[in-house]
């Protein structure tokens, strides 16, 4: 047995590519209702020369989730696919299928808390109809689905995107998923700026820190929804603010300021690289030290290297630590105040150094 339930279609065609974004409406009752394994059926899709048809399941899926085992967590699993309806002709050429679902939430935009990562199907001809290839088994547990119920149904929001190579070499077009968050992000702070706006969702999605801060046992989730930055430049947190809505380099705000600058200071990345150390940000990490890198100078690797250490940049220190020992840089570095400074903190890197550039002059 299964169930159709309805929703809205909207397609659009590009040379090599065709896409849909589908409403998938379903009454929120029958959702939490309905068997376990029997699927809850969306309205045929046509994209790419293809029809295509989402399938929800509310208790896992009897391919995926054995019933004799751990059948109680599996079923408060809601489990979404994209099942292909048509075989193309054996003419059509390779075809590939992309398939993103979101919950729409009640503010009507797409969540991103419980967003998975975009499943891809390379259509073969010898390949099973309707195979589970293309989906979620696990996509978000049932009781989650209360806090996405509007007006007595859960909207699914899927996109589906079909490339069909025999149309053309034409690519998937980039995502915009930068463009779409960042414009999540509001800029209307308060208090010369210090005070800024941001999802709480998102912000714990992205740190385990501003996890713990906003949903965990800390002083600062039992007390008010708003936390308190200490120690971080207003110009600093935002910059990070930007990188966790776009996962991208917060341009922005740093670029802005080094265009200003044709000598660039080594503050404003120094002082990124701390806060994505403090937030467990690793990707923004590793963005400041490949920053910092580019703009290594005899004058300044002293202080780059005291960084790398303090934050943790394996690969970063190594790096500096090469550039130190090589015999013309050597001597400028050793005559830089900051080197004083590595030698009383982290006295073995400093030995280290030494060493290796005495053995690099007997060569």
């Amino acid at each position: 047995m299964s169930t159709a339930a309805g929703g809205a279609t909207q397609t659009t065609r590009v040379a090599g590519a065709d896409s849909a974004v589908v409403h998938f409406r379903v009454d929120y009752k029958q959702l939490m209702e309905h068997p376990g394994g029997e699927a809850i059926r969306s309205d045929e899709v046509p994209v790419g020369g293809q029809f295509w048809r989402i399938d929800c399941y509310t208790g896992g899926t009897r391919e995926h989730h054995a019933w004799s085992f751990r059948w109680d967590r599996h079923h408060r699993l809601v489990s979404i696919f994209l099942r292909r309806l048509t075989r193309s002709p054996s003419s059509a050429g390779a075809i590939t299928a992309i398939f993103e679902p979101f919950l729409l939430g009640k503010d009507g935009r797409p969540s991103r808390n419980i967003t998975k990562l975009a499943a891809v199907y390379e259509h073969q001809e010898t390949s099973d109809i309707g195979a589970d290839d293309l989906g979620y088994p696990e996509f978000v547990e049932r009781t989650c689905l209360r806090g996405y119920e509007i007006d007595g149904y859960v909207t699914f929001l899927c996109t589906i995107v079909v490339v069909n190579e025999l149309l053309g070499p034409i690519p998937v077009p980039a995502s915009d998923l930068e463009g779409h968050l960042g414009t999540l992000l509001e800029d209307d702070g308060a208090a010369d700026g210090e005070t800024f706006h941001a999802h709480r969702a998102l912000l714990a999605a992205r740190s385990p820190v501003f996890k713990a801060q906003l949903f965990g046992s800390m002083l600062e989730a039992k007390t008010s929804s708003s936390i308190t930055i200490h120690e971080i430049s207003p110009s600093t947190f935002k910059s990070m603010l930007r990188f966790i809505y776009t996962d991208e380099w917060p341009r922005d705000n740093v670029d802005q300021e080094l265009a200003c600058d044709s000598k660039p200071s080594i503050d404003m990345f120094q002082d990124l690289l701390a806060v994505a150390d403090r937030y467990a940000l690793d990707r923004l990490k590793l963005m400041c030290s490949r920053k910092l890198w580019d703009n290594v100078t005899v004058d300044n690797v002293a202080a780059i290297l005291v960084c790398a250490e303090t934050y943790g940049c394996p690969e970063l220190k190594k790096n500096c630590m090469d550039f130190c020992t090589v015999e013309e840089n050597f001597k400028q570095v050793a005559s830089n105040d900051i080197y004083a400074v590595l030698e009383l903190r982290f006295m073995s890197i400093a030995a280290e150094i030494r060493e290796k550039a005495s053995t690099s002059k007997l060569k």
